[in-house]
């Protein structure tokens, strides 16, 4: 019916970083290394991998495509040429795989397309034997319909083969190497997604992906968090705010360093680390100030972080990595993390993580919300990662796999089911954000709507809507309508400039190009639009998201 939903949960993530946070923090990350990009860095890795760990795939396969160049009587190179053709094709190729087989011989349009991509970029680097490559791309991009059936036969095999080995490089050399060796800003870095990518033009993206879902997969998958997710969405969410508030972000980092300048071990942390292990711990410092009570919370957040960074900079291969590791280098890290994380040698800087993370506060909870409505009505299956139904901040696996409170999870699905006054109850959760019973009751609630609207949530068409005014760019709209029911969605992204709560009269003129009268599935208000639209201080009267059903 489709796919695991990774591809929707990065395209949904870009929407909610403002692009030119990103853009400044990106430039002070890369400082003045030209090379130094998500694309070079994917590209070396996959490079890496594939003369290391797959090196012997490589070599399988290298023979195979010298066959097939002598059967048809192309000019033959030797075995060691069609390897390094073979490693940097894979290397640049920009998918996971190519879908060629006996039933479809000939690559399809998509696939003709990134093959040629990635082999023209081979080509114009000209550091792969040329005769070697145009033998690849014949035996991939080639017309075989008049191939014997000995030829074809060889051509198949060696392609079937290929195509076994494009998948694990991109899985080895992206997910496991590059997505942690490049981090700027780590909530972009999730499987499926490519940093490299401009966020500008980011909801154009998404409504695209949804539009097709909708048309081609609409049962396929939606996940934003899974068994394999580098970080939980809602630590993407904390993350995804430093953006928002990039310049606090930069001054706050100088002063880190500052105050850990005697508390660093060499040889580690590298600066790319450092901002890697910051961001780590802002992603997942505990959500309220009740939970900061005694130091057993401290002696968890190491023993969490250290054991993430370990994994992390293996992965990342850069100053450590599983086959090698640099046990010095590993140890100094978790000696570092003890030292900032020591509530008598940093309380100064555990004080400014606590002022700083109150201060992305808002933000997250909005990124949070607003990503959780377009998860549970966009077209497609809302996959729900168990915990996931009140705050959850977790690093990869083990740590996302811990124990799961289902009793507290019990007791705020009571809560929320006895709410009567929603009102007052809305408005006083937002105030004290209450991240967590606010995302029960929205799950609660939209679940409840998609039960009740199941062909419109199943079958139904995917339409974005139009916005105007002030702040019009920050929101993203869209209409589901099926067998005469319609629900139009809407979410508020990138708010802090306009202050807290992002509700009400702080979005100004901004209308939304609907008609007719509208009930909200998460405010409960009826509000009704004219004939220049829905005014959006009417539909977020006190949440910045909405679920409005037509009456």
């Amino acid at each position: 019916d489709g796919t695991t939903g990774y591809e929707i949960m990065t395209a949904l993530e870009d929407i909610f970083i403002e692009p030119a946070g990103h853009a400044a923090i990106e430039k002070r990350y890369r400082g003045e290394r030209v090379s130094f990009d998500f694309p070079h860095v994917s590209l070396d890795a996959k490079r890496r991998v594939l003369r290391g760990t797959l090196n012997a795939d490589v070599r399988r396969i290298a023979p195979m495509l010298a066959i097939v160049a002598r059967r048809a009587k192309w000019p033959v190179r030797p075995v060691a040429d069609y390897a390094r053709a073979i490693v940097e094709v894979v290397a640049a190729l920009g998918v996971y795989r190519t879908y060629i087989d006996a039933e479809r011989p000939e690559a399809g349009v998509r696939d003709r397309a990134v093959l040629r991509r990635a082999i023209d970029q081979v080509r114009a680097d000209e550091q792969v034997d040329a005769t070697a490559l145009d033998a690849l791309d014949e035996s991939l991009l080639g017309l075989w319909f008049d191939a014997d059936a000995e030829m074809a036969r060889a051509r198949m095999s060696f392609v079937l083969r290929w195509q076994q080995l494009t998948g694990p490089a991109a899985a080895k050399g992206v997910e496991d190497t590059a997505l942690y060796a490049y981090a700027p800003l780590a909530s972009r870095n999730e499987v499926g997604g490519d940093p490299g990518v401009p966020l500008d033009g980011a909801v154009d993206r998404l409504a695209a992906r949804l539009r097709e879902r909708a048309t081609l997969h609409p049962r396929s998958l939606n996940a934003t968090n899974t068994h394999d997710t580098k970080r939980s969405a809602d630590a993407r969410a904390r993350i995804d705010a430093i953006s928002e508030h990039d310049r606090e972000w930069a001054r706050a980092m100088r002063r880190w360093r500052r105050l850990h300048r005697d508390l660093r071990v060499l040889p580690g942390p590298t600066r790319a680390d450092d901002d890697f292990i910051h961001q780590s711990l802002v992603g997942v410092w505990p959500l309220t100030s009740a939970s900061l009570v005694g130091t057993a919370w401290l002696d968890e957040l190491r023993e969490r972080l250290t054991a993430y960074l370990q994994k992390a900079f293996r992965e990342a291969k850069v100053s450590t990595s599983w086959t090698n590791p640099d046990e010095e280098y590993e140890r100094t890290i978790g000696e570092y993390v003890a030292r900032i994380l020591d509530r008598d040698a940093s309380a100064t800087f555990l004080n400014e993580v606590r002022t700083f993370v109150a201060l992305l506060a808002p933000q997250a909870m909005w990124t949070a919300l607003g990503r959780l409505v377009a998860h549970l009505t966009a077209p497609g299956v809302p996959d729900i990662y168990q915990g996931d139904e009140l705050w959850f901040a977790a690093l990869v696996d083990p740590d996302n796999r811990r124990p799961v409170d289902w009793p507290e999870r019990e007791r705020v699905a009571a809560m929320v089911a006895a709410v009567e006054d929603r009102g007052t109850t809305l408005t006083q959760w937002r105030d004290e954000l209450r991240a967590g019973e606010l995302k029960m009751l929205l799950t609660r609630d939209l679940l409840a709507l998609r039960r009740r609207e199941a062909a419109l949530f199943a079958d139904g068409d995917f339409e974005r809507v139009a916005a105007s005014g002030e702040h019009a760019g920050r929101i993203f709209a869209f209409r589901r309508r099926a067998e005469g029911r319609e629900v139009v969605v809407v979410v508020a992204r990138r708010t802090a400039a306009l202050g807290f709560p992002p509700a009400g009269d702080a979005w100004r003129d901004t209308r939304l190009d609907i008609r007719g009268a509208w009930r909200c599935a998460v405010h409960g208000t009826r509000v009704v639009a004219g004939d220049d639209g829905l005014a959006l201080r009417d539909a977020f009267g006190i949440l910045p998201v909405a679920v409005l059903v037509a009456e």
